[in-house]
């Protein structure tokens, strides 16, 4: 079933990942400058042991390894994949931190002496455990400095300075007066940002002056302020926290938001890098490169003028146009949905992402209708369903995704969520694919039971971008058209 929808959801474009590092404890895989990926057995014999934990400073790495590992998380726009090219603001200043380190060695026409970066993708919560673990030497995610550092941690110079988190509210939200009207209120933050603490201290505050706190809610571990911000302009999520200059960016993505730059939760902050404390000279080779790129500087301005400007409007998320699909649909998704033990919204979830419900629908492979059933599959999998109606393709779709639940993820051991996430991934690169995938991932050092931050980062490697967006679109859409549900039911309540 490939995906008929060209969604965008460029925060996570993942591409073939043709030049990348997979995953904090897949095996690393060098690039150079504008180059594709070499054999991947030859780089495992090369570097596999760079996967492996090591805490040494800059002259060690110099001396023996010249590697220097970069942990990074997959989001615009700070680390991503456009058409096959890695991209991101974090990308591109570390590789000119390379060119940096490595002006010496090409002045002296040493090669031998070169450093090389590999970069090292994970999720943004833990990257710092991951940094102080030495599964990395170098975090570089658009961290806020702290004023006090975590222990084991040290922080460079700024290269961004002035950056604030404000409240940004969706389209039905009702605006605040001030932030005082966050009082008793719900706020949803980025997991793993900086937005969770800054919002709990200003909770803690309203309540020391008698009102009543903020409620803070965590976003999912794999969404980036960009997920967050689709939730809440699609009307799911009232409102969140987040970076200035990213919500501007968003802002002009995703219309309707309300970016309150009068509502600052907290401002004045940096943005830097962070290394283990026991790395001084790498530090200080960080604390003299920022200068070359923070605000204000040649380098700085023109790669934070490329990435920090208004990008093209992603692929629409269900809006209030896709309510009456929705409505017409929900029959026979419910139906569907309780013969084969499903969430109907999940079901809904996967059909939008497949065809924005749209019956008349037709892939060039020639997958047909809501679910994007191939014919052949719906034969051997779809009970009889006539896959020419909408109710027949989605009792179709139905049918053979518990199959892959049921029957080809049945292994014991495999979390619900996990089996579902396994499903989806099979329903758009097929069984076979995603089966020989788990099958690989113990030698990559990944959880073969795991698909977010394990067995995604080797499909993205395998397969592409497109499997690792769908099963992420598929969870995105269901928060989406959950929030949808609810606000049909509301207006209905009100008639």
């Amino acid at each position: 079933m490939r995906r008929l929808a060209a969604r965008g959801w460029p925060f996570f474009v993942l591409g073939a990942l043709a030049a990348l590092l997979l995953a904090l404890v897949l095996r690393p895989q060098w690039f150079g400058p504008d180059r594709h990926i070499e054999d991947g057995a030859l780089l495992d014999r090369r570097l596999g042991p760079l996967a492996r934990p090591w805490t040494g400073d800059l002259p060690d790495i110099r001396a023996g390894r010249r590697f220097l590992r970069v942990l990074v998380s997959y989001a615009h726009p700070e680390f991503y994949v456009d058409g096959g090219d890695l991209r991101g603001l974090e990308y591109e200043m570390m590789r000119a931190f390379e060119e940096h380190l490595n002006a010496g060695a090409a002045r002296a026409a040493r090669a031998q002496d070169k450093l090389a970066l590999v970069f090292v993708p994970g999720e943004r919560g833990e990257l710092l455990a991951a940094l102080g673990g030495g599964l990395g030497d170098v975090v570089a995610a658009g961290l806020i400095v702290p004023g006090e550092p975590e222990p084991g941690l040290a922080y460079s110079r700024p290269y961004m300075t002035g950056v604030a988190l404000v409240v940004v509210e969706g389209p039905g939200a009702a605006p605040l007066a001030g932030l005082d009207d966050l009082a008793g209120r719900t706020v949803y933050v980025e997991a793993g940002g900086p937005g969770h603490d800054a919002v709990a201290d200003l909770g803690r505050a309203l309540e020391a002056r008698g009102l009543a706190g903020v409620r803070v809610r965590r976003a999912e571990d794999y969404m980036r302020a960009g997920d967050v911000l689709e939730l809440v302009q699609a009307g799911v999520w009232p409102r969140a926290v987040v970076e200035l200059h990213l919500a501007r960016v968003w802002a002009e993505a995703l219309p309707g938001l309300r970016v309150r730059e009068d509502l600052a939760v907290r401002d004045g902050l940096a943005l830097g890098w962070a290394v283990r404390a026991g790395s001084p000279e790498l530090l200080r080779a960080l604390d003299a490169f920022a200068a070359t790129v923070r605000q204000g500087s040649f380098l700085g301005n023109v790669l934070q003028r490329r990435y920090l400007a208004p990008e093209a409007l992603p692929g629409a998320p269900p809006g209030q146009e896709d309510m009456g699909r929705l409505r017409e649909m929900e029959p026979y998704l419910r139906g569907a949905a309780e013969r084969y033990g499903f969430d109907w919204l999940r079901l809904a979830a996967l059909a939008y992402q497949e065809s924005r419900l749209d019956q008349g629908k037709v892939s060039p492979a020639g997958a047909v209708g809501v679910m994007q059933l191939l014919p052949a599959t719906a034969r051997a999998a779809g009970d009889g369903a006539d896959i020419a109606t909408p109710e027949g393709n989605i009792l179709a779709g139905a049918a053979y995704l518990a199959h892959l639940r049921d029957e080809v993820f049945a292994q014991a051991g495999l979390e619900p969520a996990a089996r579902m996430n396994f499903a989806l991934a099979a329903y758009n690169a097929g069984p076979t694919r995603i089966q020989q995938l788990r099958r690989e991932a113990p030698d990559h050092g990944l959880d073969p039971d795991r698909w977010f931050g394990a067995v995604e980062h080797l499909a993205a490697r395998s397969i592409g971008r497109e499997t690792v967006e769908y099963v992420l679109g598929v969870n995105k859409n269901y928060f989406i058209l959950a929030g949808l549900a609810g606000y049909m039911a509301r207006q209905e309540e009100r008639r």
